[in-house]
């Protein structure tokens, strides 16, 4: 069915480069694959694996044990331009308590962005957020970033789910999210929303 013929792509792919057909072989759900193999899947998630790429409509990653690992490009100050969209952003948020709204993402930047980090932990790209108080000062109140769901190439847009925890204590605040490479040199234009936190009656 649409979406769920990875296998297809995996194929073709090794046809261009000229690999014989007799590498590949397709297991059912049931079916592990072998150690050491390099698998394509539509599953979102894998046993004892070690991820090497994300795209749209599948995952691409290796079983342990593998020599095998992610190696995203480095970007620069041009390849992480981002337009930020929230949508659905609640009109106040209430202290200490966690809420959540979509944030459409999208590349306006020149290089694609990986979703998967090298063996390290290094260079995927997130979406962070992170409350401050009018003097610019960060609060104690922080989550962990948000990672993209896929590769993105440029004109690649995506909704991404934030989770946010208000400030404990009541007030004005402005909430910052920019595109961050972890490990990477710098990240995007911070986009910052003045946002109001306050107590129920």
């Amino acid at each position: 069915p649409p979406g769920h013929s990875g296998y297809i792509q995996a194929l073709w792919h090794g046809t261009l480069q000229g690999i014989d057909a007799k590498r590949f072989a397709r297991s059912s759900s049931t079916e592990p694959p072998p150690a050491g193999a390099v698998v394509i899947s539509t599953e979102e998630d894998c046993a004892n694996c070690r991820l090497l790429a994300r795209s749209t409509n599948y995952i691409v990653y290796a079983i342990e044990p593998s020599d095998l690992s992610a190696h995203p490009a480095v970007l620069d100050a041009g390849s992480l331009h981002a337009l930020l969209v929230p949508n659905q952003l609640p009109s106040t948020f209430t202290p200490g308590v966690k809420q959540s709204f979509e944030v459409i993402v999208r590349n306006v930047g020149t290089a694609t962005w990986p979703a998967v980090a090298d063996i390290d932990g290094r260079y995927a790209v997130t979406l962070h957020a992170r409350w401050l108080r009018t003097d610019g000062t960060p609060t104690s109140e922080q989550k962990p970033p948000v990672r993209i769901p896929y590769d993105m190439e440029p004109g690649d847009t995506a909704g991404l789910r934030l989770e946010t925890l208000a400030p404990a204590a009541p007030g004005q605040y402005v909430l910052e999210l920019n595109i961050v490479q972890d490990g990477g040199p710098m990240g995007s234009e911070p986009m910052r929303m003045d946002l109001n936190v306050v107590s129920p009656e």
